[in-house]
């Protein structure tokens, strides 16, 4: 049947006095945000006018660092159309938003599985170097909607996330008068897009509600404008949420298993503890390569000792093992073959003992460079002693000890003390001692002359010795540089 136009005209008239019918007579709206040095306040009202809504500042309020500005001025901004408002009323009321879930954002399971490289684009510079392994890995995570369900909870609803202090917040709602019932009442969240928010007694997570205020409120206006809107950062944040959550704490693992083959190797004459890819955590190393970390162990070891092995990744493999082969035996048999160091391990087994080795030397560039510091620093040294004797010879008087100065400053600059040759120093050994009961850290290096040095400590002293006895001044890491005979006994 067709529809003739005089018609169609009444069916338009009926829709439209039912939509002017049903809208409300005004909307009052308070949007506001304060910190320690910043805050605004601003109140809008939205009055019916029959075929729209027009749009009124009221007051605003703002302090920031150019001082204060209040008024109580109304100023018009411009108009609303019902049918934006008549939008809002109808998302308020939708009952099928009363629970947190990703396909309130539009996104299931088809699109997930369908994006699978958008999504894996927004956590791939979490890792700089990636295996066939993690990439894998990874993407099966980012494929499961579980994974989804649970990071928007803490993403967007913020499940099992505390603020201990604050010094700020945000503060939006508004109140929708109606002239034949009771009006509306509403606020948001302090959680990404005021969720949930609370309609009367009613929780709401419907995004419609977000969107439209973000529309209403003026181009010029507030944070919560933006943070209403911002559903664009929603599935990348949920990307990282569940890398974090679900994958960061497997990639080092899994980096290693694409060196699983020259892992195997060290096995002809180790056991193999651990594999993973280095990150930089003990300061032994900083390469710009990808180094994977071994820790390996022989049966002539003591429980509580190992092998912490460096292996840099050259092309598709990893540097040769065959300097570890060769020279592991040695290693342990010197290290553990100190008897002061030997006794404090058998004393107790929470006491551990890691001997460091990268690629094919113990003592490697950066600790040449840390330890035994260089000619031009040694040069600093020598002036730093000619400038406190000249001093001293003209009986100038400083509020600094000159002793303690100089003590500090060949603490500092160790190699001041031995002054090495450093392809000499190369073939000596570096270990790090962690007392687990005590938290104490030390850190030793034994010379091709079999010379001990304890290097650094970090905590309270080492094994019966103090800070005091050790000549630091026992605050975090503490400098020590002497010699150790192999009783335990301080050099002099």
């Amino acid at each position: 049947m067709r529809i003739g136009p005089t018609l169609m005209l009444l069916i338009f008239f009926i829709w439209t006095k039912a939509l002017f019918a049903s809208q409300p007579d005004s909307i009052v709206i308070y949007d506001n945000s304060w910190s320690f040095l910043n805050s605004y306040q601003y109140k809008y009202v939205l009055v019916n006018k029959g075929d729209k809504f027009a749009f009124y500042q009221t007051y605003k309020h703002i302090r920031d660092n150019k001082g204060e500005n209040e008024s109580s001025k109304i100023k018009k901004i411009g108009s609303v159309s019902f049918e934006k408002i008549s939008s809002l009323t109808t998302a308020l009321t939708d009952s099928s938003f009363s629970k947190l879930k990703l396909e309130n954002f539009g996104y299931d399971l088809n699109w997930i599985h369908s994006n699978s490289d958008k999504l894996f684009s927004y956590v791939k510079d979490k890792n700089e170097h990636w295996t066939t392994q993690q990439i894998t890995f990874v993407k099966m995570q980012l494929s499961d909607i579980e994974n989804f369900q649970s990071a928007v909870k803490r993403v967007v609803g913020r499940e099992g996330i505390y603020n201990i202090a604050k010094d700020g917040g945000t503060g939006f709602n508004a109140t929708i008068y109606y002239k034949d019932r009771k009006p509306i009442e509403l606020n948001a969240n302090e959680n990404p897009f005021g969720m949930p928010w609370q309609v009367d007694s009613i929780k709401s997570f419907n995004p419609a509600i977000p969107k439209l205020f973000s529309e209403i409120l003026p181009d010029n206006s507030t944070y919560n404008k933006r943070r209403f809107s911002n559903f664009c950062y929603l599935m990348p944040e949920l990307a990282k949420h569940i890398y974090d959550d679900k994958c960061g704490k497997k990639m080092d693992e899994l980096a290693a298993f694409e060196f699983q083959k020259e892992i195997d190797e060290l096995k002809v004459k180790f056991k193999i503890k651990s594999a993973s890819e280095y990150g930089y955590g003990d300061g032994y190393i900083w390469e710009d390569k990808q180094v994977i970390k071994i820790k390996i162990h022989d049966s002539t070891m003591l429980e509580n000792l190992n092998i912490d092995l460096y292996l840099t990744r050259e092309g598709n493999t990893l540097y040769t093992r065959d300097s570890i082969l060769a020279k592991g035996s040695n290693l342990v048999k010197t290290v553990q073959g100190i008897p002061f160091i030997k006794t404090f391990l058998l004393e107790d087994s929470s006491r551990k003992l890691m001997i460091n080795f990268e690629n094919d030397a113990s003592i490697n560039n950066k600790v040449i460079d840390s330890f035994n510091k260089t000619e031009k620093e040694w040069q600093q040294y020598e002036a730093d002693v000619k400038r406190w004797n000249w001093l001293d010879s003209m009986k100038l008087e400083t509020s600094v000890d000159r002793n303690k100065a100089l003590a500090t400053s060949k603490q500092i600059y160790c190699g001041c003390n031995f002054r090495l040759d450093n392809n000499f120093l190369k073939n000596g050994i570096y270990f790090v001692i962690h007392d687990k009961k005590t938290g104490n850290w030390s850190n030793w290096i034994v010379l091709p002359d079999s010379t001990i040095v304890l290097w650094w400590i970090q905590g309270d002293g080492f094994y019966n010795l103090t800070n005091t006895d050790l000549g630091t001044n026992g605050r975090g890491v503490q400098y020590v540089c002497r010699k150790f005979k192999p009783n335990g006994e301080l050099e002099k």
